[in-house]
């Protein structure tokens, strides 16, 4: 574009809501709740824990404090990594660098799934819970306002 050409600002606010319309789709509604109860989540770890307003592009160093807060929380490794991808995501849309694709961020997720330290917190299914199940099963499937299949 020939650099003394501009747009007339009803152009460029036009262009700048079509951007932002097609970005905003680019995720679902709840994706995007879900990417933004992760970035409130880190605000507040690093109010709390770092004693500082988190300020983008976030420090190297303040990732992997996070991920180690998240391990010790004895959250999964997927779950890890999705929020550290939530944190990347919210980098890259504000035109930021990208401290997630540092090589210690990357090879401290790698570490933490080859750990296998973080035990699964769900609880088997017992004789006694099984029979619960079935129970409840019963009676939903005997209820009058089950819809029949056609």
């Amino acid at each position: 574009m020939d650099p003394g050409v501009s747009f007339r600002p009803m152009e460029q606010q036009h262009l700048m809501h079509t951007i932002t319309e097609k970005l905003r789709a680019s995720l679902t509604e709840k994706s995007w709740s879900t990417y933004q109860k992760t970035w409130k989540q880190y605000q507040e770890f690093s109010a709390a824990v770092l004693g500082q307003y988190a300020v983008l592009p976030y420090p190297v160093i303040n990732i992997l404090y996070y991920i180690a807060f998240l391990v010790n929380k004895r959250l999964s490794p997927a779950t890890i990594t999705t929020q550290v991808s939530e944190i990347s995501f919210l980098h890259k849309m504000n035109t930021c660098w990208d401290p997630t694709a540092s090589f210690l961020v990357r090879k401290m997720l790698v570490g933490i799934k080859k750990d296998g330290s973080v035990a699964d917190v769900r609880l088997p299914i017992t004789p006694h819970l099984l029979t619960r199940i079935f129970t409840a099963a019963a009676t939903v499937l005997a209820s009058p306002f089950r819809m029949e299949c056609i």
